[in-house]
């Protein structure tokens, strides 16, 4: 009873919505469960990690980027065989945390760059990436910060076998019914968060009526905010780019209209006339550069836009020295609009 998973509905991976309902109706009769689950894993684990020899894998970095990424040039799979979780040294306040997943996300690129906000990774040094997995050896039981049998989620080295010190980004990993344990990479991880705070916390959140535009909609942090707007009754447009990405926000996620910047047939400018008719009221923007001008053009008055990333920056070798900054910020001034940024790490 304790970790059935397999007779969940195949729709709740894909529908955040029925997710969110089941939680928070169930989630209280499922505590005394956790306590029972958790001390078996620890069980599980002390005997794992005791015997097992394990075929080491990371990622190091191999070059830095100039402008694009490219993981077969810039990163480098090493392998060691045959290694025993019992030789791996671990300082005192050390963990050693067996990785079950990771999520590719576009900060990452961000790494690599000499002036990082977030980390900046060296030639040599291992990647780094969201991810999850279980602490299966610690340095010292009364200094380290996580517990043998316990599941940390966030920022890992890139690795199955990952040493782990204490860190405000790596947390405990909660566990609820019938839920995958994925989800905390997604819409119980950063881009969740980032969705909900982007649109609720930052500043005044969408209104009922109102028109709000998502850029990169498709992507982990604005497939989750273009739901939690449309569940706050607005009206609901998508930037993404190709006919796969526009069919899956239009029929699978359920936007209300999608400007394709891919489309060779239209203009950007003509699609977002078209699918703002009215103007905009609340733009999500994860992608800067002409996009963040095109959207300015058409804000209405009182607008909110809340700067979440800037993917359009990333690969272009300015990002942290000389990005395209938008051009129509005067727009702001003339519908007494508001533009504010965010960090997610503030509000944790």
């Amino acid at each position: 009873h304790i970790m059935v998973l397999d007779d969940s509905p195949s729709d709740w991976q894909h529908e955040p919505r029925h997710f969110c309902r089941f939680v928070i109706g169930q989630k209280m009769v499922w505590v005394s469960m956790f306590v029972a689950a958790y001390l078996l894993a620890s069980a599980q684990v002390a005997a794992e990690s005791s015997s097992t020899a394990f075929t080491r894998k990371w990622w190091t970095v191999k070059s830095l980027p100039r402008r694009q990424f490219r993981a077969s040039q810039h990163l480098q799979l090493k392998e060691d065989d045959h290694v025993h979780v019992n030789e791996i040294e671990l300082e005192e306040n050390q963990a050693l945390v067996k990785v079950e997943a990771f999520s590719v996300d576009a900060f990452l690129r961000t790494l690599l760059d000499p002036d990082s906000f977030h980390l900046s990774l060296n030639i040599g040094d291992t990647m780094r990436a969201s991810g999850y997995g279980r602490v299966i050896r610690v340095g010292s039981s009364k200094k380290a910060a996580y517990k043998v049998g316990s599941r940390v989620v966030g920022i890992l080295p890139a690795s199955n076998l990952a040493v782990v010190t204490k860190s405000h980004f790596l947390m405990p990993m909660g566990s609820l019914p019938k839920v995958p344990a994925s989800l905390y990479l997604d819409l119980l991880g950063n881009s969740g968060l980032s969705a909900y705070v982007a649109l609720f916390l930052v500043t005044k959140p969408p209104r009922k009526g109102e028109t709000v535009v998502v850029s990169a909609a498709a992507g982990g942090v604005g497939t989750c905010a273009v739901q939690m707007a449309k569940l706050c009754g607005a009206r609901v447009v998508g930037i993404a780019g190709g006919p796969l990405k526009k069919n899956f926000l239009l029929n699978d996620v359920g936007v209300d209209a999608v400007v394709d910047y891919k489309d060779t047939t239209r203009s950007f400018q003509e699609q977002l006339s078209q699918a703002c008719p009215d103007g905009v009221d609340f733009f999500l923007d994860n992608v800067g550069g002409p996009t963040l001008d095109y959207v300015l053009e058409k804000i209405n008055l009182n607008a909110r836009i809340v700067i979440c990333g800037a993917i359009s920056q990333y690969d272009t070798g300015n990002l942290y020295t000389k990005p395209q900054g938008p051009s129509q910020y005067l727009k702001l001034a003339e519908r007494n609009a508001s533009m504010s940024g965010f960090v997610l790490g503030y509000y944790l």
